[in-house]
């Protein structure tokens, strides 16, 4: 699955159980559906898709956070690697072994859009974004994370504005977007700031 998908399937869940979870543990189980996927910077799906790193965050979930939520979100991000593909690094170095049903089609322009508009529907229709949070700030909130979520056809617009897929163009753009999409997600509501 592309990096955003992770964090948007992530935020989907987030938005279902919130008011259920304190919004600590609601950031760290998303900030966890993104972190292994920063081994994109050097070499994908090696170092932080392996049970080590499972077993790190595991660690410092318990030692350090005092929640497991982070350490969930890594499980989240690895059973969507186990559809998507065939994920033979988790037990990377010992051995190289395929894991996954590599459902491709989880990468399809059409599955992530599908994503995108029930993350969509669901701030619009649960949350009440710009039904009833009509305000600058929620507009451009709304917008920046609809506009982020978009960002896994950053390989094809970089084929058509460059003649080429630019990596590091990609991997940008993608890095950007998670991070657009978990301020704009994580920053309160008015209604929130006051309790």
């Amino acid at each position: 699955m592309y990096t955003v998908t992770h964090v948007l399937t992530a935020l989907i869940i987030c938005l279902l159980l919130r008011g259920r979870l304190p919004q600590r543990s609601l950031l760290l189980f998303a900030l966890g559906s993104f972190l292994p996927d920063i081994d994109h910077l050097y070499m994908h799906r090696f170092l932080l898709h392996s049970i080590f790193f499972l077993l790190s965050s595991l660690a410092v979930s318990r030692l350090l956070l005092k929640s497991f939520a982070l350490t969930l979100g890594v499980l989240l991000h690895f059973l969507e690697d186990m559809l998507a593909s065939n994920f033979n690094t988790l037990l990377y170095p010992i051995t190289l072994i395929d894991l996954g049903l590599g459902l491709w089609w989880l990468y399809s322009t059409w599955f992530n859009l599908a994503v995108t508009l029930l993350f969509a529907s669901l701030l619009i229709l649960r949350e009440g974004m710009i039904l009833k949070h009509r305000t600058l700030q929620d507009v451009i909130r709304f917008t920046l994370m609809m506009l982020a979520s978009i960002s896994f056809g950053s390989a094809k617009a970089s084929e058509i504005l460059l003649g080429y897929v630019d990596p590091i163009l990609v991997e940008g753009a993608r890095f950007t977007s998670v991070t657009i999409l978990l301020t704009a997600y994580f920053k309160p509501y008015r209604r929130d700031e006051n309790t």
